[in-house]
């Protein structure tokens, strides 16, 4: 008897690092413009079973950010050599409050045709606080689950139907009450069909 082990299908989530130089201007825009984003989520947010003092998010009406689109131009100049299309069509910002969970979920179904626009999400992390459980789709995995720590600068990009959590667990900190700040977003990337 020949056993032979074949891998296929495996998930692949990119991950970029943006310096501090880089970063900054983006963490001083988004801290400007806190108590917009604030406004928007008491108005707007109710989701993910977490308090609303404790969980500010402006995911139903986001806070353009010009600092965030800049470095979103950086990403997708990346892939423009490989020929590959990218584009963001969607961001919102989420300020996590001291042991603050966000339920699991994921951002986008294959099977969803009429609506769905992306097939990537990603996080981009602006402090050090907290971080991101993935799920493994498959059931026959030896891994569960995989937490990815924030880390200021660090952008990820995951298919966008990986079931995740994010937290900002005190463990994962060491000071107290230290919000976790993260830009999420829902992108396109697919390789363009004209070649060009």
């Amino acid at each position: 008897m020949k056993l032979e082990n074949l891998t296929i299908f495996p998930t692949e989530i990119k991950v970029f690092r943006f310096n501090i130089p880089q970063i900054q201007p983006i963490i001083d825009e988004v801290l400007s413009k806190k108590d917009q984003i604030k406004q928007r989520s008491d108005i707007y947010s109710n989701h993910g079973g977490v308090g609303e003092s404790e969980y500010i998010t402006d995911y139903k009406n986001p806070v353009k950010l010009h600092e965030f689109e800049k470095l979103m131009m950086i990403v997708g100049s990346y892939f423009a050599p490989q020929n590959n299309f990218f584009h963001v069509n969607y961001y919102w910002t989420a300020f996590y409050g001291k042991n603050v969970l966000h339920d699991t979920h994921m951002h986008g179904n294959f099977n969803d045709k009429k609506r769905l626009t992306h097939n990537f999400s990603s996080v981009l992390y602006l402090t050090e606080n907290g971080g991101t459980t993935f799920y493994s789709p498959n059931l026959t995995s030896n891994v569960d689950d995989y937490l990815i720590k924030s880390e200021v600068g660090k952008f990820i990009m995951f298919p966008h139907n990986l079931f995740h959590n994010g937290n900002n667990r005190a463990e994962m900190h060491g000071g107290e009450n230290q919000n976790r700040i993260i830009i999420s977003a829902n992108i396109e990337l697919f390789e363009n069909e004209n070649g060009a």
